[in-house]
């Protein structure tokens, strides 16, 4: 018997909760005439609501709708009825026109916001656009805090007749910047980067478009919307900003004997590192090695804002050693000019010495020197974690010459990178890079070409495994966002390749598909692709599979 009953009493508790759950309030809006009933009607409200607070919400939407299409004097009587709420609205006759007269404004607040006219005719629905912007135009002078009034209403036959009144405020601009930081920062950048909005009229605009070139700052993170206070004699902008983890590491290892009993080292390694001294500076290394096949190692770094100034100067060590046939190093010093923190004009040195122990005629010890012209840009896009890049150019030019043992021969490069992602449609987008490579020489060695190849350029083939003395190179990508955090995309690879040795001029591709994901702490890439080179059947056969994976830090 007590098992009934508590089985009972449970039954009718869970009865009552679900009941509670399911009560809702109804909400009609409705009017004596037709005609006014299909205007509320098409205002298309939401009629069901968890509790009074919804109701009242909805009504105020309607009683805003209303005043929008010109239904100044509207009247509305409520009724209830259990859980049921009617409103019953009286509209009356709405006003058609607006005529606003600058009679109360003076002559260079007419020529300010262009009213030099009398009067203006407006649509009673395009009067609120129109003092927004008015109040817009205020606000890039200075004069954001000023306030609108309509003075000396009459209204008569559907059209209100007003005076524009606007009382200004004293102009301000923005005097100080203050940064508010948990974590330690570079200010001495972030001041640089900022200084020139300092002493200019005080504005939403300037604003906006102080953060974002904070926000190009890629060693930088926002956490808490900027904040503006304003005392009699000063204006302050409060930026809060902390040090945001953009290191990266990828890499693996292993170690082994040839057939000669000889100890190797293959793998891979890519690091890079933002701001660790906490001076606006990035390293990068990168190492890759197939034991005695193939060796590259890639060392950079930069520094900016030296001294205080736009000032910035980068340097790079570049090692390849091909097999045991030639080995080329090179060394590249490069001082800079920041037109903005995101783009830069440099000039630069590069050295290049190589040694072989070929006997081939096509390759033979030089060393080379450049002078080199190379302009920089890159704009990043907020809120896609998965794209920060919109998009970036990086172009070079360079003059100089070779020598050999022989011969002393000038030269010429150009090297231009650029990709951009375009939105095609929300989740949808098209990735495109190209990739220009050109050396200008009367004569060419094989140990001076450029080599492409591989994840990082011309996927579906072996990495560093092709070689140019010309290249014409443009990936693609359709990207599908399924998530915030991930994306499938199909690629699609066209090279065409200079072979100047063997007077070649080749057209190379590769098809395939992959993902990429990113969480808190890493980012994943994978993805599948087929070269095809001249005289080479398809095949899937040749597919690679490109992997990378990054660890943030």
């Amino acid at each position: 018997m007590p098992k009934l009953i508590l089985s009972l009493f449970l039954c009718c508790l869970l009865g009552f909760t679900s009941y509670g759950q399911d009560v809702l309030l109804t909400l009609e809006i409705t009017a004596t005439q037709e005609k006014e009933r299909e205007l509320l009607h098409a205002l298309a409200y939401e009629k069901k609501h968890s509790d009074l607070q919804s109701v009242n919400q909805a009504v105020a939407q309607i009683d805003q709708l209303l005043q929008q299409k010109g239904y100044l004097s509207f009247t509305k009587k409520k009724e209830q009825q259990d859980l049921h709420i009617t409103y019953h609205y009286t509209l009356g006759d709405p006003i058609r026109q607006v005529i606003l007269s600058n009679n109360l404004l003076s002559a260079s607040i007419q020529q300010q916001l262009n009213f030099t006219r009398d009067s203006l005719v407006l649509d009673f629905e395009a009067l609120s656009p129109h003092l927004q912007q008015y109040t817009k135009q205020l606000d890039q002078h200075g004069l954001g805090m000023s306030t609108l009034q309509l003075l000396n209403h009459n209204i008569s036959n559907a059209i209100l007749y007003c005076d524009l009144k606007i009382d200004l405020t004293n102009s301000r601009q923005l005097d100080q910047i203050a940064i508010k930081s948990t974590t330690k920062v570079p200010e001495h950048i972030i001041r640089q980067v900022t200084k020139r909005y300092l002493n200019k009229p005080y504005s939403d605009q300037l604003v906006s478009a102080l953060s974002q070139t904070v926000s190009e700052l890629d060693f930088l993170k926002s956490y808490k919307t900027p904040e503006t206070l304003f005392t009699d004699d000063a204006t302050t902008l409060y930026l809060y900003v902390d040090k945001a983890n953009t290191n990266s590491f990828d890499g693996f290892m292993g170690f082994s004997t040839d057939e000669e009993d000889k100890f190797t080292m293959a793998g891979y390694l890519d690091l890079a590192l933002h701001n660790v001294l906490n001076k606006g500076e990035s390293i990068a290394l990168y190492w890759r090695s197939d034991a005695n096949k193939q060796t590259q190692f890639d060392f950079k770094t930069s520094f900016v804002y030296l001294f205080n100034t736009p000032l910035n100067v980068s340097g790079q060590l570049n090692i390849q050693k091909q097999d045991t046939i030639y080995q080329n190093t090179k060394l590249g010093l490069q001082l800079g000019y920041a037109i903005r923190y995101n783009q830069n004009l440099k000039l630069g040195y590069q050295s290049t010495s190589s040694t072989t122990n070929s006997v081939l005629p096509s390759m033979e010890n030089f060393d080379s020197t450049f002078f080199t012209l190379n302009y920089t840009l890159t704009k990043k896009r907020a809120n896609l974690p998965l794209f920060p890049i919109n998009y970036t150019l990086d172009a070079l030019v360079g003059t100089g010459n070779r020598t050999t043992e022989d011969s002393k021969q000038a030269q010429y490069i150009v090297q231009v990178h650029a990709n951009k992602n375009i939105e095609l449609a929300p989740k949808h987008y098209f990735y495109i890079n190209w990739t220009y490579y050109a050396l200008f020489s009367k004569d060419y060695l094989i140990n001076e070409l450029y080599r492409f190849g591989g994840s990082q350029s011309l996927r579906g083939f072996q990495e560093n495994s092709l070689l140019a003395n010309q290249l014409n190179l443009i990936n693609t990508e359709y990207r599908f966002l399924v998530h915030p955090s991930l994306y499938l995309h199909t690629l699609f690879d066209y090279a065409i390749q200079t072979y100047k040795p063997l007077e070649q001029k080749n057209t190379l591709y590769s098809i395939g598909m992959g993902l990429g994901f990113i969480t808190a702490s890493s980012y994943f890439n994978l993805s599948f692709a087929n070269g095809k080179q001249p005289g080479i059947p398809f095949s899937f056969d040749n597919t690679t599979i490109h992997i990378g994976f990054k660890t943030l830090f």
